[in-house]
């Protein structure tokens, strides 16, 4: 979370906790969005966002911005209180005791069918990364299980309909079940063993390009699951062609640059096709091509 006490008191920014347009969890400050002269500006120090009550909600990195015209985002993460994964996973040492217990069971005919009919290995995708599968009951009915590992240990899961019609198409662990937040970690790091790491939207990806490619579970990614990239020589983003993907993808480039000394290189990829459709010859290809480029 976002310490902006300590940024604004860093930065000689004026700031109130108490008296006029101040509330509990809130910093007012003078907006440096609009024409503000009695401190509508809020961040929430509780939630880390910033909304201006004449204005409405401006991004954070935008807010920033305005505030110090430096890059926002090495200044978000210098004043990031987010203690690591790592740390945490160090003070609790019993996590490897917990017997997490996903839903399902072995999968049935209709997930493997799914999965054939979009170029997967539903066999290798059991094997390789312990998927189970959902019958026709309860709430995650007619689903793909997909386990989240953590140095080995099962933290979390998310699911995927095989059902075309479902709107909803990931349903996720709920936060109070989850071991770690899987949106502090990334999918598949523990198969992302060699000096470069690609990161990727979404699980399907990562099951197209195999070891060494993880995902950051959608386009919003959290400077938790950036600050994991900083162990790795080299750091290719990929994210889908979309423009709002490439903006994400962009804004995380930055991040880990500012942080990794411009060792973050952004790969794109064509129009209209997600590293998760390609080809198994063309993912191959393209992570050796990856591997060799500097190595």
């Amino acid at each position: 979370m976002f310490d902006v006490i300590r940024f604004l008191k860093d930065y000689g920014i004026h700031f109130d906790t108490e008296g006029k347009n101040t509330q509990e969890d809130w910093v007012q400050i003078q907006c440096p969005m609009c024409d503000d002269h009695e401190n509508h500006g809020g961040f929430n120090y509780v939630k880390g966002y910033f909304t201006c009550w004449k204005c409405k909600w401006h991004p954070l990195d935008k807010v920033i911005k305005a505030l110090t015209n430096e890059s926002p985002y090495s200044i978000i993460a210098k004043y990031d209180r987010a203690e690591s994964i790592r740390d945490k996973l160090k003070k609790k040492k019993n996590i490897e005791k917990v017997n997490f217990i996903l839903p399902g069971e072995k999968m049935r005919k209709c997930h493997k069918k799914y999965l054939l009919e979009r170029n997967f290995d539903p066999d290798y995708l059991e094997a390789k990364y312990g998927l189970l599968g959902v019958g026709h009951l309860g709430n995650y009915a007619f689903r793909i299980v997909i386990p989240i590992y953590f140095e080995g240990q099962i933290v979390s899961y998310q699911t995927r309909t095989i059902l075309d019609n479902e709107s909803v198409k990931y349903i996720t662990c709920s936060k109070e079940m989850e071991i770690i937040h899987h949106k502090h970690i990334l999918y598949n790091l523990d198969h992302c063993r060699e000096d470069f790491i690609v990161v990727c939207e979404g699980v399907t990806d990562v099951w197209r390009l195999g070891d060494n490619a993880a995902c950051t579970f959608g386009i919003e990614w959290l400077t938790e699951q950036a600050k994991l990239l900083l162990e790795y020589e080299r750091v290719f983003i990929l994210f889908d062609p979309e423009d709002l993907a490439q903006e994400q993808a962009d804004k995380l480039a930055m991040l880990v640059n500012t942080l990794k000394d411009n060792t973050c290189e952004m790969i794109l990829i064509p129009a209209d096709c997600d590293p998760g459709k390609l080809s198994d010859t063309d993912a191959r290809d393209l992570m050796t091509d990856l591997r060799n480029r500097y190595f």
